[in-house]
């Protein structure tokens, strides 16, 4: 009985906690500009997925970073993987960001660059580009602006259905376990 009302405890402990942070991040979003501080978000290209180089139902592209994940690293942090992205929610994501880029008449990387670009209190993301062409490409996203109505779509396709970054992560990396 010890037990089960302790493990209890903790669960509440744990739920209250990502509670208390998602407000925390919340509040962040939204005082950000007010506080002139921004945010640098990390990886916004999710290591390929929001570049437009994942197809849903075809294999993996050789030499992306998810084929080096899946293959050399499993379970490396920071690494994007194939299995946990593989859902209907990131490939609705996906293929908004390749309708918004084909009505742009720009790439899927620089649409997913520029809607972090109009959002307040974004300074700009940190890219991490493998090669001059795409670094390029990333830069792309400077010379134009989303509508009003594509950056709602956007907003609207990416409101996370289940853990992001970096509950995420921690949970892949633990192996589910609660600490």
């Amino acid at each position: 009985m010890a037990a089960s009302v302790r493990m209890m405890l903790v669960l509440l402990l744990v739920l209250l906690l990502v509670l208390l942070l998602v407000l925390l991040l919340v509040l962040l979003l939204v005082l950000t500009p007010s506080l002139r501080e921004g945010i640098l978000p990390w990886s916004p290209l999710n290591g390929g997925w929001l570049a437009g180089k994942m197809t849903r139902g075809a294999a993996v592209p050789t030499g992306s970073r998810i084929e080096w994940s899946e293959k050399d690293k499993p379970g490396l942090q920071s690494a994007p993987d194939f299995s946990s992205n593989d859902t209907d929610w990131t490939w609705g994501v996906v293929e908004e960001v390749a309708k918004v880029a084909a009505e742009a008449g720009k790439s899927s990387a620089q649409v997913s660059l520029r809607w972090l670009m109009q959002k307040p209190g974004v300074v700009a993301p940190v890219i991490g580009a493998k090669t001059v062409a795409q670094l390029k490409d990333n830069v792309g996203a400077c010379d134009f602006e989303l509508s009003a109505e594509q950056m709602a779509r956007l907003d609207a396709v990416s409101v996370p259905e289940h853990q992001a970054y970096p509950w995420e992560m921690c949970t892949r990396v633990q192996g589910g376990r609660l600490r």
